[in-house]
């Protein structure tokens, strides 16, 4: 058995990839700026730099960037459900009606017909960190600590729930087929 130590050598970042990765970070902040401005979702601007840079464009970033990237922003993620999971009053959570209305609005997916079973499992997307990210965003309004703010966190936990049981459930049926 081999012990000896891994490690990478040291290579030096060309001038290209500097300017690329500055550019993108950049274009990050400034687009977020605009897009906070314009409609008071600045998320949709990073959105659109990364489809910019990104593989469904015009493939600037590196492949080993991108997954970089998606890394980080899947902690990130993590951290920002977790955040989130703090500053959630769950005393608006536990009024009837509240519960009711996020229910309603988290199973609205799953009264869908079959058809849709498979598309909603293709496009799994988890919308609580989004959810999160917008609320805490509108700091000043505090909407994170308020009946619709709540109503929407369950809203949305719920509906990551039902789409992570989707996917299990087509996972399984693959197996099945085979």
């Amino acid at each position: 058995m081999n012990n000896t130590a891994r490690s990478f050598a040291y290579v030096e970042p060309t001038i290209v990839s500097l300017l690329i990765l500055s550019s993108f970070i950049y274009l990050l902040n400034i687009a977020r700026l605009i897009a906070h401005r314009l409609f008071y979702a600045g998320l949709v601007g990073e959105i659109l730099v990364g489809i910019i840079y990104a593989a469904p464009l015009s493939n600037i970033l590196k492949t080993e960037w991108e997954q970089t990237i998606l890394d980080f922003g899947y902690l990130g993620l993590l951290l920002l459900v977790f955040e989130g999971g703090l500053e959630t009053c769950l005393d608006f959570l536990a009024v009837k009606s509240n519960l009711f209305l996020s229910s309603a609005i988290g199973f609205t997916e799953i009264l869908t017909p079959i058809e849709s079973f498979a598309m909603g499992a293709s496009l799994n997307a988890t919308s609580l960190g989004t959810t999160f990210a917008i609320l805490s965003s509108q700091g000043k309004y505090q909407l994170n600590k308020s009946r619709m703010g709540t109503s929407l966190v369950g809203a949305a936990l719920l509906d990551d729930i039902s789409r992570l049981v989707i996917a299990s459930v087509i996972e399984k049926l693959r197996y099945l087929r085979q």
